[in-house]
């Protein structure tokens, strides 16, 4: 095992984070999505579950995918279109059954939707404004990195990349390759869309994806664009199922908890003139 740990940490940076209760942050270098780094990625998954780490509630996974496959001002507009409708849905979907948001997520990875929209109503978004590069925008929209989607390295000198930052953290590689997948295509079909003809059954889905009121059927819309087969589809489906039912039972219940402490169940006599 101490062979195996020194070669794995030949390519992983591992680190002291302030945001992580007493652990360490894992990094790895820059990776393709084949087999040689598919295997590189199980092969500390495994290590770090026969040595008995764990990840916790303070724990985040983040993600980065190169932002160089981006060609155009109107991918990232793509982007900002899918992730914006959907942001509640990936918030769900981005951790493994059963669980909940960290709770700290809130500060490290904030949802942003209401800022997108504020910089709409401001004309950041409008195609005068678009003479500017488009880091000068999102700069002036998030300016911070601490958002579910950050753009603050597109055009870093170290590192082209768009980051997420909503999952929680994982040492189960198959919870992580979903991850991985599911937002290498998010960032796949932003590009692929802006050239796809009018007419083109994906490129519909992406535009009715607005109109959708109902969660389930916004869902399914959009795991179908992004997903052509199904079977690609369910752990997301079930993701979502499983963890929003989970907090909504936790909100309830602290509803509840407020309500027996609030009111009383005796009766209340009111006496009128």
């Amino acid at each position: 095992i101490r062979d195996r740990t020194k070669t794995l940490l030949n390519y992983f940076d591992v680190k002291r984070d302030a945001s992580v209760r007493s652990g360490l942050e894992i990094t790895s270098p820059i990776m393709h999505y084949d087999m040689e780094n598919l295997t590189l990625l199980k092969s500390l998954c495994e290590l770090l579950k026969e040595n008995k780490f764990y990840t916790d509630t303070s724990c985040g996974g983040h993600i980065h995918i190169g932002s160089n496959y981006f060609t155009t001002k109107e991918d990232y507009l793509m982007l900002l279109y899918l992730y914006n409708n959907c942001e509640e849905i990936l918030y769900y979907i981005t951790d493994r059954e059963n669980t909940k948001k960290r709770p700290s997520f809130d500060r490290y990875a904030t949802k942003s939707k209401e800022a997108y929209i504020g910089a709409i109503d401001e004309g950041l978004f409008k195609k005068e404004n678009f003479n500017k590069e488009i880091t000068s925008i999102f700069n002036e929209i998030n300016p911070d990195r601490y958002r579910g989607l950050n753009f603050k390295n597109i055009d870093s000198l170290t590192k082209q990349t768009i980051e997420f930052r909503m999952p929680n953290g994982e040492r189960e590689f198959s919870e992580l390759l979903a991850n991985i997948k599911l937002f290498a295509k998010l960032i796949e079909m932003s590009h692929k869309l802006v050239d796809m003809p009018k007419t083109d059954i994906t490129k519909l889905k992406a535009q009715k994806l607005c109109y959708i009121k109902n969660d389930e059927e916004k869902l399914n819309c959009f795991l179908e664009i992004l997903f052509s087969n199904q079977k690609d589809r369910e752990i997301y489906i079930n993701r979502y199922k499983k963890n929003k039912e989970l907090t909504e039972k936790e909100r309830t219940k602290f509803a509840s908890f407020l309500a027996n402490e609030l009111f009383t169940t005796e009766e209340i006599v009111v006496d009128y003139d």
